[in-house]
């Protein structure tokens, strides 16, 4: 009898182990916060096809601070004028006093307290992707874009934090000439809404150089928002070897450049025809869904070292 008794309490425990594994699936999904993987104390759990991550883990990384009522088994979390409130068990949370329902409810695995992550990250105002392929979750800032001013001969745009002086001898491009170079209508060009906006562009006119600014709206592309700075620049160089069939292409390798003390990642092509030849220098900088493009063509002849100062 007790040897029955045992091994129905082995049984038993075996159903519970074998229980919990399904409706608790611990994951080898990464979270990535505008392409940087996020430190999880404990691993993401899926629970009926929801994502769960640890609360304080999730809500700090997104700039949000958090608290836990330990009495009321309460979350509340908060960011600029969102406060989100989640309860143990609870099927639905709070949204600056809204009530939204929860497919999943916050509940604690192994002592850990686990919420759902495209909820709270939606709530505070972030894009959230997954890729099925390599299994991570990318957490997207939603940024607004917006294009910046001339003020004499100075440029500056907020959004991208740029500030370009324009060189003597060099002219500032209207909306409409900018248009003509992009191959685009001018009511696309101010499109805040276009997957490309173009910001600004400057030349000189007797040698041909040029700075184009542009800044691309990642979920609007092919890639997507999981582009690295440097998938974007393979993919560009893949469009560019296809447009400029006629011309030599040689690459040279990716590098780290600081603009405005931001830090950008470069990648400079020479172009050669039988009539013609360029250097065009790229630095990306991925912010947000956004990857900001300044694009610099110069002649063989002239170093990118004396324009590059004029970004400050």
């Amino acid at each position: 009898m007790k040897k029955k008794i045992i091994l129905l309490l082995v049984l038993v425990l075996i159903l519970i182990m074998a229980f919990s594994s399904l409706a608790y699936g611990a994951s080898d999904i990464k979270v990535y916060l505008d392409d940087k993987e996020i430190a999880l104390s404990t691993s993401p759990v899926i629970i009926d096809g929801t994502t769960m991550l640890p609360f304080r883990g999730v809500f700090e990384a997104l700039g949000a601070t958090v608290s836990w009522d330990p009495t009321t088994k309460m979350i509340t979390g908060t960011k600029g004028n969102t406060t989100i409130k989640l309860g143990i068990g609870y099927y639905n949370a709070l949204v600056n006093g809204r009530t939204v329902d929860l497919s999943v409810s916050p509940r604690i695995i192994n002592n850990v307290t686990m919420v759902p992550v495209r909820f709270v990250s939606e709530s505070l105002g972030y894009d959230v992707n997954y890729d099925s392929n390599t299994k991570i979750i990318y957490i997207t800032s939603n940024i607004e874009v917006s294009r910046g001013t001339w003020t004499d001969n100075v440029f500056t745009n907020e959004f991208s934090d740029l500030k370009f002086t324009l060189p003597d001898g060099w002219d500032k491009a209207t909306d409409e000439e900018m248009a003509a170079i992009a191959d685009v209508d001018i009511d696309e060009l101010t499109n805040m809404k276009s997957q490309v906006i173009y910001d600004m562009m400057c030349e000189d006119p007797q040698t041909a150089s040029r700075i184009l600014v542009d800044y691309e709206n990642l979920s609007l592309s092919i890639g997507g928002t999981k582009y690295t700075e440097e998938e974007y620049l393979d993919a560009g160089t893949d469009l560019l070897s296809e447009l400029l069939a006629d011309y030599t292409l040689t690459f040279g390798e990716y590098e780290k450049e600081t603009i405005c003390d931001n830090t950008y990642t470069s990648l400079k092509v020479n172009l050669k025809s039988s009539d013609n030849s360029m250097i065009q220098t790229y630095f990306v900088r991925k912010y947000g869904n956004y990857m900001i493009v300044i694009i610099v063509t110069t002649s063989e002849d002239e170093s990118i070292d004396s324009i590059m100062p004029n970004f400050s």
